[in-house]
């Protein structure tokens, strides 16, 4: 009687018809593969392993939605979950009372104290919710001296697809207005420095509508360039070229 071909090559060609129909779970409830991983150790080993992580990413050209951040009045920062199974908890960065000013390629930037009206930026912290890492330092010295700020966190990695971004390097883009002038300034995580300030004034003659007062709304990423809404009009800042101008809206 002939030995029995070995189990293997089947066993493995079933494993990657399970890999393809895993990778096919679709993004808007990331719980999916959450409870794939319950269902055998085979299974958990496949869905944790950083090949499936690209593969998944590379297909769905976008990373999961695990849920978003927001600012909440009496608790100030709060994770809400996508999905009640998310497998990560409400969460805050520390004991402090911080507000998130951006949420991008994995990464949350957090702005102390809060932004009450008399107080000025003290600490800038970057935090990375998943590797449970924060980094915290000072915003560029003009912060003494404006009225309205807002930031950018970004990633900083060399020809990064930004599908699975792990933290570092990264860059944060601080822009500060008052009435008379704007500044913007960018924080490289490599260097622990600021870049020179680019400035921007407003264009003469004075116009009693005019304002650059910033908004705390999303901000806008074309290419390398940031668009921050402010009251009357769009500051546009190329954060490659240091180059900061004012983009009026229709009248």
């Amino acid at each position: 009687m002939p030995p029995r071909p070995p189990l293997a090559p089947a066993i493995d060609g079933a494993r990657a018809e399970e890999e393809e129909v895993l990778l096919r779970f679709p993004l808007d409830d990331p719980a999916l593969l959450f409870r794939a991983m319950l269902v055998c150790k085979a299974w958990r080993s496949l869905l944790t392993s950083p090949k499936f992580g690209t593969r998944y990413r590379n297909l769905h050209r976008a990373p999961l939605l695990l849920g978003f951040f927001e600012n909440e009045e009496n608790l100030r920062v709060w994770f809400e979950p996508s999905s009640p199974t998310s497998p990560f908890p409400p969460m805050h960065p520390d004991h402090r009372d911080l507000v998130v000013l951006d949420c991008r390629h994995g990464l949350v930037l957090l702005r102390y104290p809060v932004l009450d009206s008399d107080a000025r930026a003290e600490e800038l912290i970057v935090w990375d919710p998943v590797g449970r890492r924060q980094w915290e330092f000072p915003p560029p010295e003009f912060a003494a001296n404006i009225t309205y700020d807002n930031a950018v966190v970004l990633c900083a990695a060399d020809r990064c697809d930004h599908l699975g971004c792990h933290g570092v390097p990264f860059l944060v883009a601080f822009v500060g207005t008052n009435p008379s002038v704007a500044h913007a300034s960018v924080f490289s995580s490599e260097t622990r420095e600021w870049s020179p300030v680019a400035t921007c004034y407003p264009p003469p003659p004075a116009d009693p509508d005019f304002a650059v007062d910033l908004a705390y709304e999303p901000k806008g990423l074309v290419g390398d360039v940031l668009y921050f809404k402010c009251d009357s009009v769009i500051l546009r800042f190329d954060y490659i070229r240091a180059e900061l101008s004012i983009i009026r809206g229709p009248s």
